[in-house]
């Protein structure tokens, strides 16, 4: 009865807040909602197969309180039922600071959205900073932040966990560019794990073409004996009559893990309802993962639909010798304005994925609103 209670008070602020906004010119309200479903057979036994449903609404409040103050924050309600079992744990505040104009720079306080480059290193997550960007002109900017990972009350901060950062981001014609390395500070026992991390990405079009590439490194005792690396490439562009052509390739070695909003297919990549896995997170230490996306198609069927196929070919595990021939086929269609319905269904033909090596499907399929 408390929780309940506790989100219609919640939800009477939202509401409260969003008509105040339509009043007024100090706040913006703004958000998203999404519904989803899966089926996924991944070892060729339907009874087994994994029926999964999942609801989330997300409600983003901005208060401009002056020209150099504002307050942000993010109301994220998640809801979702696998096997069975209903969830509720991740509904939260999972983003509140204070951005500042001052010392002639913009700065952001508090626990603020962490996004950055193509989504190999990461993208969309929520981290505790104290954030400082400069505007050099000309579309380049530096900027430097203290990340808190974990923070005990231990005497003299035994077992904190600090990310030193800093970065540059840049444009040039239409491509956009940044370099960012961060510093792990790890106070654990007995002996400190700490790390570096550095990132490189572009983006952009050059000839009518659509090109894009990331590489991040991770080294140091946090990452174990071996430097982990991730790389990122690929290239598209329109044929016409609302049609586009693309490829890609990307590679994980020693155990390098990317973030879940890195999706090169409908199987890779767990922020999408079918994947079965982020990328490089089937490898091991020493080990190595290689995909090639050989071709992806989008049509425009209508000013409503469009479609895309796509197909991959993947080494999961080097030391392993894993493969993986994946097909996708995916559609969108415009319910209504900011409302689409999205479906998609891969399909994958392993060698050495499990013991009987069967043929794994996965469908899915949603309606997002944006407003």
């Amino acid at each position: 009865m408390k929780k309940a209670l506790g989100f219609a008070v919640a939800l009477g602020l939202v509401a409260g807040m969003a008509s105040s906004a339509v009043a007024s010119d100090i706040l913006d309200f703004h958000g998203e909602a999404r519904v989803r479903g899966l089926y996924s057979d991944v070892d060729g036994t339907a009874s087994d197969a994994i029926r999964n449903y999942d609801q989330r609404y997300r409600f983003i409040i901005n208060a401009k309180l002056a020209d150099n103050v504002m307050v942000g924050s993010r109301i994220t309600l998640l809801n979702d039922e696998f096997a069975g079992a209903m969830s509720t744990t991740n509904n939260n505040v999972d983003r509140a600071y204070i951005q500042l104009g001052i010392l002639g720079g913009t700065w952001i306080l508090g626990r603020q959205e962490v996004s950055w480059g193509n989504k190999l290193m990461s993208w969309g997550n929520t981290a505790d900073r104290i954030k400082a960007v400069y505007d050099l002109g000309g579309g380049q900017k530096v900027g430097a932040f203290l990340q808190k990972d974990v923070e005990s009350k231990n005497p003299g901060g035994d077992l904190d966990k600090d990310s030193y950062s800093a970065f540059y981001v840049g444009s040039a014609g239409d491509f956009k560019f940044g370099v960012i390395g961060v510093d792990i500070m790890n106070d654990s026992t007995p002996a400190d794990d700490d790390g570096i991390v550095i990132d490189a990405y572009v983006n952009g079009t050059a000839g009518g073409m659509m090109v894009a590439a990331e590489v991040n490194m991770k080294m140091g005792d946090a990452y174990g004996t071996d430097d982990d690396l991730g790389f990122f490439a690929m290239a598209g562009m329109g044929l016409g009559d609302g049609m586009s052509v693309g490829a890609a390739a990307a590679y994980a070695a020693n155990g390098y893990k990317a973030d879940d909003d890195f999706t090169p297919t409908l199987l890779f990549g767990k922020s999408q309802v079918t994947a079965i896995s982020d990328f490089g997170d089937t490898q091991t230490t020493g080990d190595d993962t290689v995909m090639a996306v050989l071709g992806q198609l989008g049509i425009k069927l209508s000013d409503k639909m469009s479609a895309k196929v796509l197909g991959a070919y993947a080494i999961l595990s080097d030391k392993a010798e894993t493969t993986l021939i994946e097909v996708d086929g995916s559609l969108e269609y415009a319910l209504a304005q900011n409302t689409v319905y999205k479906f998609g269904v891969a399909i994958g033909m392993p060698d050495k994925y499990s013991a009987d090596d069967e043929m794994l499907i996965s469908a899915g399929h949603s309606v997002e609103v944006k407003w």
